[in-house]
């Protein structure tokens, strides 16, 4: 029985301490998550993550998904070296999502130069207002 209670205690040495506290805020989340999305007061919808208008959209699954994956790669990088996080995978992270809404911006300023009707209309039915021009979202 002692051998056993040393044996629990040797396993929490700090690495092993930052992953179950990773592991507890991760369940916290997911659970705060899962509240979110069954409350019927919450406008929060899961689906809006993936989705446009209850449809699959490609380009907001796929950018969830590689966000998802990068960011779980730079935490797992810093619990299993914390004393030596490489720069070039926080300028790559950053980089690659700063440059992905810029480069967003640049595509929907070019196709509303090409006679699209409103600012990002691909993103709106026919019914929906067209986003003002004082939209934070633009």
């Amino acid at each position: 029985m002692i051998d056993a209670l040393v044996s629990f205690m040797k396993y929490f040495n700090e690495q092993n301490v930052m992953e179950i506290l990773l592991l507890l805020l991760i369940i916290i989340f997911v659970l705060a998550i899962i509240k979110l999305q069954t409350s019927n007061d919450s406008a929060f919808d899961l689906e809006d993550l993936v989705c446009h208008n209850g449809q699959l959209d490609e380009k907001k699954f796929t950018r969830f998904g590689a966000w998802v994956i990068s960011t779980w790669g730079f935490v797992y990088i810093m619990i299993k070296n914390p004393n030596s996080i490489p720069e070039w995978y926080f300028v790559g992270y950053m980089g690659v999502w700063v440059t992905n809404v810029i480069f967003d911006r640049y595509v929907d300023k070019k196709g509303n130069d090409k006679g699209g009707s409103t600012p990002n209309s691909k993103y709106y039915d026919l019914n929906d207002k067209p986003p003002r021009n004082s939209d934070p979202e633009r």
